[in-house]
């Protein structure tokens, strides 16, 4: 079922059917005064949920532990969004059993694109004398 959101001319619709065979979702969180922040993100989806990996530090991280509501569509790249829009929640995942589900569920999706970007980002982080910066897990649910 189609409906349109009244704060956005965006259309919605339940679970994230949209999404299959996508390889970037738009994942939308939301800032304390109520903004919109929309980034590309790659994302694995498992029985009904969503899994995102991202930087410990990212804002998104940090808005989603201050607003769990987020919105998703397919994207490319670069952030155009191709499709319908979809409401979820999201969360941090700190169990190290749902942290290894959600690493295997994107290590199956991404295979050697995920080993080529890790590897760039810790050559990127030594040029740049950065620590190593581990990874954070989220699972996006529908609402």
């Amino acid at each position: 079922m189609t409906t349109s959101t009244t704060s956005t001319a965006q259309s919605t619709v339940s679970g994230f059917g949209a999404l299959a065979g996508h390889q970037y979702m738009s994942l939308t969180t939301f800032r304390k005064d109520g903004r919109s922040v929309a980034t590309p993100v790659w994302f694995a989806e498992v029985n009904g949920v969503l899994y995102v990996n991202t930087s410990p530090d990212a804002g998104k991280l940090k808005r989603i532990r201050n607003n769990p509501r987020v919105t998703v569509a397919p994207c490319n790249q670069a952030g155009k969004v191709s499709g319908p829009f979809a409401e979820g929640t999201a969360r941090e995942l700190t169990d190290a059993s749902d942290i290894a589900k959600a690493y295997g569920a994107l290590s199956k999706k991404y295979r050697v694109m995920r080993v080529v970007f890790g590897v760039i980002r810790t050559v990127s982080n030594t040029i740049r004398r950065r620590p190593p910066v581990g990874q954070a897990y989220l699972v996006v649910s529908p609402v």
